[in-house]
């Protein structure tokens, strides 16, 4: 039987200044300490946008991220970059796995979460409802943290806790 605990946590962003990874991370019953989360402004709705944030796991064992949801997007996906000989390419994840005291950071051309079909208007500088998903290594435990995310420019979002200084490529297309 899953045990389902829905925890409150509210993080305004309304400054893209303020989306860097600090030892002030806003913890949880899940026992992931989330920072720094942004949703990339979407131009139209036909096409995607993505996420960024930084989890940091202070549980002596795993934790799993099954799923983000938004109603600012139609449907997600969490996904990641692989590099196949010179080429990054982006594939869909079914999860992402923390280690005890391991941090993970969403970034671009790392790790994100997908946004299709985004719904508009995404203002800059807003805040839009997000919940992230976690369970146990053994799938046992879930828990759902209720937060909301800064709405932020594409030029922004480069400025990601994992320091990566590549924009999110305007016309970012996926197929499946």
């Amino acid at each position: 039987m899953k045990h389902i605990c829905i925890i409150t946590l509210l993080t305004l962003i309304a400054n893209p200044a303020l989306a860097c990874m600090d030892d002030h991370a806003h913890p949880n019953s899940a026992g992931v300490a989330i920072n720094s989360v942004r949703l990339v402004s979407a131009m139209d709705t036909t096409r995607p946008t993505a996420m960024f944030f930084t989890l940091k796991n202070t549980n002596d064992t795993d934790r799993v991220l099954t799923a983000v949801t938004t109603p600012a997007c139609g449907r997600t996906e969490l996904h990641d970059h692989i590099k196949d000989g010179d080429v990054l390419r982006m594939r869909q994840v079914p999860n992402v796995t923390l280690k005890p005291s391991e941090t993970v950071s969403f970034a671009p051309l790392s790790l994100h979460v997908m946004c299709f079909e985004p719904k508009l208007p995404m203002t800059v500088g807003s805040n839009v409802p997000v919940t992230l998903t976690f369970t146990n290594a053994d799938d046992t435990e879930t828990q759902m943290i209720k937060l909301s995310a800064g709405i932020v420019s594409i030029k922004d979002a480069a400025g990601s806790p994992a320091k990566s200084s590549s924009p999110i490529p305007a016309g970012h297309d996926h197929h499946h």
